[in-house]
Order: C-alpha cells, then structure tokens, then sequence
C-alpha cells in the first residue's frame, strides 16, 4: 500500500496576500512544500467565490485579490500555474 502524506492549503496565503504575483512567488510557494508530502490539495476558492474566472460560482473581488484579477485580465491563470508547478515536481494534486 502506497502512504500519503497530505497537505491541504487554502489558498489565501498565496493567492490573496501578495500583490503583485509572478511566476517567482509561485516557485517559491511550491519549494515551500516539504519533500516528504506526496499528495497536495488546494482550496480553488476563498469566502466563498472562486480564484479563477468560472461559470458555476463568482469570482473573487479585485479588493480581495487584485493580483490575480490582474493576471486573468492578462489572460494569464496564476492558479493553473501553481497546480502545473507543483505537478512538474511530482505531487499529486488536489483541488478540494
């Protein structure tokens, strides 16, 4: 049987806090992910609305989140960036 070790993020400590987001915070938030976890899940929303542009539910406001709105209106998602990221090093990925 094959053990996981799991850690499941909400989001807010990426998403919301910084402004503004790039490429760099996302490697850097991803190296923050100890080795020995296998298994990574993440919130795809915050009090309620989405991080990301979606049909079934708002999405977060640019006061909550402005570096984020800024990079959709750039036509860049931050965070299928991360999910991508965190896949390249070899975690399973989770969005919870």
């Amino acid at each position: 049987m094959k053990k996981r070790l799991i850690i499941d993020n909400d989001g807010t400590n990426i998403f919301m806090l910084k402004n503004p987001l790039n490429d760099e915070d996302l490697e850097w938030a991803v190296k923050q992910c100890p080795k020995s976890v296998t298994t990574y899940m993440v919130c795809p929303n915050a009090i309620g609305k989405f991080y990301y542009p979606c049909s079934v539910g708002e999405t977060i406001s640019r006061e909550m989140a402005p570096c984020l709105i800024e990079a959709f209106d750039r036509g860049e998602d931050l965070f299928g960036k991360f999910l991508q990221k965190l896949k390249q090093i070899g975690k399973e990925v989770f969005i919870t």
